[in-house]
């Protein structure tokens, strides 16, 4: 079960950076397929993951997992909902929003690390280094999208 997630959660990690290169040809509409495909995979095996693997921040883990998760994949198919039907802008913002929903998982770890290096137990630090982690992405994210339109090129 595990494989299931992190197999696919590599591909994303990996493939998410290399779209912002050219969009010029097939090659990003391909790594795009493939980082949706691995998103959602990894995405949909989050929580039978999380429900075999209990211990970890009760239920407001459980609640804020699923919270994450549902925007995540809701991100995703909402960038391919937006790019079939030509709105680039749509498409580039919540195939940027599903990245950092994505990453939040990583950048957690960091604030659990660093919780973890302060001599707190794991079980204290779980739940608001992750609730830090993902909300430092959605930050970036928002600071990113309210730039100038004209440097964003969301139209």
């Amino acid at each position: 079960m595990t494989t299931l997630h992190l197999l696919p959660a590599l591909v994303f990690l990996l493939l998410g950076p290399l779209q912002f290169l050219s969009r010029k040809g097939g090659v990003h509409r391909w790594r795009g397929r493939l980082f949706v495909l691995s998103g959602l995979v990894s995405g949909a095996m989050v929580w039978p993951l999380v429900r075999a693997l209990p211990g970890l921040g009760g239920p407001l883990a459980h609640a804020g997992t699923a919270a994450l998760v549902l925007a995540f994949l809701a991100s995703l198919v909402l960038g391919v909902v937006a790019a079939r039907r030509r709105a680039f802008g749509l498409h580039r913002a919540a195939m940027i929003l599903a990245l950092a929903l994505g990453l939040s998982v990583a950048s957690a770890r960091w604030f659990i690390l660093a919780g973890m290096m302060a001599g707190l137990p794991l079980e204290r630090v779980f739940v608001p280094g992750s609730a830090l982690g993902a909300v430092v992405n959605l930050v970036a994210v928002a600071v990113l999208l309210l730039r100038p339109m004209r440097r964003l090129r969301l139209a």
